[in-house]
């Protein structure tokens, strides 16, 4: 049986560039029906070649009214108004398959930059795909904190200055029981507004600044809660919107929304680090602080043995210093192991700290003791021992 794959991508311009010129032709073909000839459209711009198509057919339907034609004459009008009805359906065909296909690419588009945590970066990458995807001229994002809708993000396609200047005067929006945006954050759900000029649910300061005849308005939803909203026109190609945008919007709303949760995780999990880091240390430095702090505690009488050749070869009984000592607890312990023959690695196993902390306390020991070796501070250690 025949196998149809989907095209890779929705906006590849090769697939476009034939698209539009089979459009053409077709167009042609029909046109070349007619006894006077109508003005050509550019094929590439998809949302007025569904306009120019609705008017052809119904400037046909007029010249047949007003210019009784003879049978062969109508019947070609006839085919050339079924033509351009299949024209225009194939259209909306391909226009819903572009749709779709583009859709597909919202969870790869947020995922992208999978380290990516900055919400305003996020959300103005987020307005512009919106605006290619659903076909959108304008897209603006609010942010919803307590009951506002704060401006965040203004999308103008080739605008730029506009969108810019739009921002940087518009103002919250104030939400009441009245406002439309109440409903769709409550129920969240998509809106599509096609009246708003004359509808006082919506009419407000920043509608009227845009001056759209129409939107489309969905919730983006993060962790169950409502955290903003997404509002698309299509104001500069005048094309009319309906649900199919509206859907559409809402289902690219759903993948914004995820990629700010994910967004949030990722902050969460790095502050998360941070605070295990900090703890790790802290406890790291109070460890430190008790293992040298003299607390009074005497450590069990270890015995040393004096080298051998040495005028007194037999044990003797070593502990503290006396109480005069200039030694820590800590500097008294690391020295107690020397006297035992404890390498720096075996007195750091043993007291449970770092061979670079032995070889700091070894510095302390000599200099507080006036010695320059490990044997003189031992024969110390030992004498004070044997005073004990």
């Amino acid at each position: 049986m025949p196998i149809e794959l989907a095209a890779g991508r929705a906006d590849h311009p090769a697939a476009r560039r034939r698209a539009a010129a089979e459009v053409e032709r077709r167009l042609s073909d029909l046109l070349a029906a007619l006894p006077d000839a109508l003005p050509q459209i550019d094929a590439t711009n998809p949302a007025a070649l569904d306009e120019y198509l609705a008017q052809l057919g119904t400037s046909v339907l007029e010249r047949m009214r007003e210019h009784p034609a003879s049978k062969s004459e109508c019947v070609r009008y006839a085919e050339v108004l079924a033509g351009l009805a299949a024209l225009r359906h194939d259209q909306a065909e391909q226009r819903a398959r572009r749709r779709l296909l583009a859709l597909a690419e919202v969870p790869e588009l947020f995922a992208a930059a999978p380290g990516e945590t900055d919400v305003g970066r996020i959300l103005q990458r987020a307005a512009e795909h919106a605006a290619r995807i659903c076909e959108l001229d304008r897209v603006m994002i609010f942010r919803l904190d307590q009951a506002q809708l704060i401006p965040e993000v203004t999308y103008f396609v080739g605008h730029a200055d506009w969108a810019a200047q739009v921002l940087e005067h518009a103002r919250p929006i104030e939400l009441s029981a009245m406002r439309y945006e109440m409903e769709m954050i409550r129920r969240r759900a998509a809106a599509l507004v096609t009246a708003p000029l004359q509808d006082p649910r919506v009419t407000g300061p920043t509608v009227a600044e845009l001056g759209t005849d129409g939107f489309v308005s969905v919730p983006v939803v993060v962790g169950g809660t409502v955290v903003a909203t997404l509002h698309g026109d299509t104001y500069f190609s005048g094309r009319r919107l309906d649900v199919t945008d509206r859907d559409a919007l809402s289902v690219f709303g759903k993948g914004l929304g995820q990629a700010l949760e994910r967004g949030a995780l990722l902050d969460r999990l790095a502050a998360q680090r941070d605070a295990v880091r900090r703890l790790a240390r802290a406890a790291e430095a109070t460890v430190e602080d008790l293992t040298t702090t003299d607390l009074g505690l005497a450590p069990p009488p270890v015995e040393a043995v004096v080298p051998d050749g040495a005028a007194q070869a037999r044990p003797v009984r070593t502990g503290r210093l006396p109480a005069r000592t200039p030694l820590t607890r800590r500097e008294q312990d690391v020295l107690t192991l020397m006297a035992r023959g404890a390498t720096n690695r075996e007195i750091a196993h043993r007291l449970v700290i770092t061979e670079g902390t032995v070889k700091s306390h070894v510095k302390h020991v000599f200099r507080k003791l006036g010695v320059t070796n490990r044997a003189q501070a031992v024969v110390l250690h030992l004498g004070a021992g044997a005073a004990i």
